[in-house]
């Protein structure tokens, strides 16, 4: 990376640095491996395409995070870093507060993880369709509903994840946190819900081994075993909410398997093969769901649903916000060729308008550089 003076290089050269500017090169591997794919032009425009006259940088003084505002975003948590990330920040806020709001009331939380035997020439597309449909086997039905009752389940929270490896294919799994009334006798109910999973599996033509199913609290063993099957990039303690909500920064498994967004970053490095692997990703799982609430848990736990927006969006006060700089449409051509949105990102998390505004005219962009009071213009520029 080159350097544009010795205080901008040194913001480029931390760790935080290295992982934003990753997750926007990981989006561009997604971008180009998907390009030739018409249905998936929501990413191939995602922070790429300007809803009005420019791009506005913003600094925000509570997170001292940076955003730019006016740019599509695709939402796609499946296939796009930046939309995971951000995605799975909201998911976290929300599934501690309904931890929390559990415990509260005398509740207790378990981790269940529901997995298949398989092998590299298996599918993907057949084995998700036949671990969904073993999933509503095991979930629903009159049987189903009477084990809820009689072990007071208040409701779920789901999530699907998929790693790869050479020597086994893809590997879909599922992780289910389930809300219980009061503490329950955790080993009689993995016993009837492994009985359950293996028979539905059976039924769907899928198979399971000794670790097909498996039930931890949410504290202590759970965080032994998450710990196994993910390395992390941080040394802070990945909760229940983490292992639900963050699988696109987990790097892989302890058995050779890789996350689909690892796969870009090999990509990135010039791997082959990966491309067509990560697309045959993409192409499965489109359309289909990856987080989901059981029916009421929300309302039960006292969590508001908040729709996600298409759009990058100014998501705090006016009073909170700060707009650093505003890049016209024409200019934002020359962030889109070098690919600087990492770099602008990282100047503009350290709220100087005039370091950001330097660095701009070193890359030869002409933006108009923003001070005083945010609330004066925010609105303003959002609007045009």
């Amino acid at each position: 990376m080159k350097q544009h003076g010795n205080s901008t290089h040194k913001l480029f050269e931390t760790n935080e640095a290295r992982n934003r500017k990753r997750l926007w090169d990981r989006q561009k591997a997604a971008r180009e491996t998907l390009s030739s794919e018409d249905s998936f032009k929501r990413l191939i425009n995602c922070r790429r395409h300007i809803h009005g006259s420019g791009v506005t940088v913003t600094y925000s003084k509570k997170h001292k995070s940076a955003q730019f505002i006016g740019l599509n975003a695709c939402n796609l948590p499946w296939i796009c870093p930046l939309c995971a990330a951000k995605i799975a920040q909201k998911r976290q806020e929300e599934l501690e507060i309904a931890i929390n709001n559990c415990r509260k009331e005398g509740g207790v939380i378990y981790l269940s993880t529901y997995t298949i035997a398989h092998t590299k020439h298996d599918k993907l597309g057949d084995l998700l369709r036949a671990q969904e449909a073993a999933m509503k086997r095991t979930q629903q039905g009159q049987t189903a509903q009477k084990i809820k009752r009689d072990f007071e389940v208040i409701g779920s929270v789901s999530v699907r994840e998929i790693t790869w490896s050479p020597n086994a294919g893809f590997h879909p799994h599922y992780h289910v946190l389930t809300f219980f009334r009061k503490e329950i006798n955790a080993e009689a109910y993995a016993t009837i819900m492994r009985e359950r999973w293996e028979k539905a599996t059976e039924h769907e033509g899928l198979r399971v081994n000794e670790h097909g199913f498996r039930f931890d609290p949410t504290y202590g063993a759970v965080h032994q075993y998450v710990t196994k099957i993910g390395r992390r990039p941080t040394d802070t303690v990945w909760s229940s909410s983490a292992e639900m909500t963050k699988s696109h920064i987990k790097e892989g498994r302890s058995d050779g398997g890789i996350s689909p967004f690892r796969m870009l970053d090999l990509i990135n490095e010039g791997e082959e093969g990966y491309s067509e692997i990560f697309k045959e990703y993409a192409l499965r799982t489109k359309g289909k769901h990856q987080f989901v609430w059981s029916h009421n848990l929300r309302r039960e736990l006292g969590i508001e649903r908040k729709a996600l927006l298409d759009t990058e969006r100014e998501n705090e006060s006016e009073e909170e916000n700060i707009a650093l700089a505003f890049i016209p449409h024409g200019q934002w051509k020359v962030v889109l060729v070098n690919n600087l949105h990492a770099e602008i990102l990282e100047i503009a998390r350290s709220g100087n308008a005039t370091l950001l505004g330097k660095y701009l005219a070193s890359r030869n962009i002409e933006a108009k550089i923003l001070g005083g009071d945010p609330g004066s213009f925010i609105p303003t520029l959002l609007a045009s």
